[in-house]
């Protein structure tokens, strides 16, 4: 197999004629190949490169390749900042918190829960708590099991099930076996489903309780966002970036990371407390609208670019320039 460094060598010339054929000012890359493939054809042509990070701080290329080869790193959240970086990236860093459609509600949620209520074949009054992502160790499905049976515990006489909605990568593709060996330990087997990938995924985060968030290391999480817009309660860990969505107790609920059993207050909490609920639902969806709707990305993205444009603001464009912003690897 060819590797990723001959490959960019190779196709430097090639990449370097596309930018300057079609007068690209602003090269804007999404994804780890591509930042590698296309940051030194930017600088030949003379384009300027942002190259957008959405993984984790100690990744090599936002810390050895973007401080040197690109005009402008953004990232998803602060925790997602480049940690150790070969040289001093304050004068060119930027977080930009991605955007989110607003997820679209098929159903109140009485009707999404009883829907899901009729397929489990539990009781009505099941607390149904919630997983969404891929079953990989990072993500802490593990830990959502022990959270699951940490209530079950301490609360025997209130009916639970867990909900785990996604599946194993290419990365970890059995750590599915890890999670089912762990329900057996623990002897929960009749608390825990695995649902599997489930698309659209928005009426199963409408229809359960809450939302558990156990990962680690999370840049930004999608569905605790969706949740968020879809009046789902949140209780995550107090990791990654999950504390730049969440203020603990506003609109959402934050615990340490690697503590399944801190989940359990939260969750009862929420169950017991109506009012409670209710505020921190209506502060989360508010926070989504105002804060991570495509308008607000689109804004502060565009005022990247101008910035970058040596003030040329993007309306003082002519239709060439502005079609020339090529954004690559989304």
């Amino acid at each position: 197999m060819i590797s990723m460094a001959r490959f960019v060598s190779g196709a430097i010339p090639s990449l370097v004629t596309f930018l300057k054929r079609h007068n690209v000012d602003i090269l804007h890359t999404n994804d780890g190949q591509i930042h590698a493939a296309w940051s030194i054809p930017a600088q030949i042509a003379g384009a300027r490169h942002v190259w957008h990070h959405r993984a984790d701080p100690e990744a090599f290329g936002v810390n050895y390749l973007a401080p040197v080869l690109s005009h402008h790193i953004v990232a998803v959240s602060r925790f997602a900042k480049p940690c150790k970086p070969i040289c001093n990236v304050d004068g060119k860093f930027a977080v930009v918190h991605s955007p989110f459609d607003v997820p679209l509600k098929t159903s109140d949620r009485t009707s999404a829960r009883s829907g899901l209520i009729q397929e489990l074949g539990c009781r009505e009054d099941t607390l149904l708590l919630g997983y969404f992502g891929s079953i990989v160790s990072r993500k802490r499905p593990v830990a959502f099991v022990e959270a699951v049976a940490a209530f079950k515990e301490q609360h025997p006489d209130v009916p639970v099930m867990g909900l785990l909605f996604g599946a194993p990568n290419l990365r970890e593709p059995k750590y599915d076996g890890k999670v089912k060996q762990r329900v057996e330990e623990l002897g929960i087997g009749d608390a825990i489903r695995l649902m599997g990938f489930r698309q659209p995924i928005e009426p199963y985060i409408h229809a359960v309780d809450a939302l558990l968030v156990p990962a680690v290391r999370e840049p930004f999480g999608r569905t605790l966002i969706e949740a968020m817009y879809l009046g789902t309660p949140v209780v995550a860990t107090r990791d990654g970036g999950n504390p730049e969505a969440i203020e603990d107790g506003v609109n959402g609920i934050l615990v340490p990371p690697d503590r399944p059993e801190s989940f359990v207050e939260p969750i009862y909490k929420l169950r017991n407390d109506p009012k409670f609920r209710e505020n921190i639902v209506k502060a989360a969806e508010e926070r989504a609208y105002a804060s991570y709707g495509v308008d607000v990305h689109v804004n502060k993205i565009t005022d990247i670019y101008d910035r970058l444009l040596g003030g040329r603001k993007s309306d003082d464009l002519n239709s060439h320039a502005r079609l020339s912003r090529t954004s690559l690897g989304r």
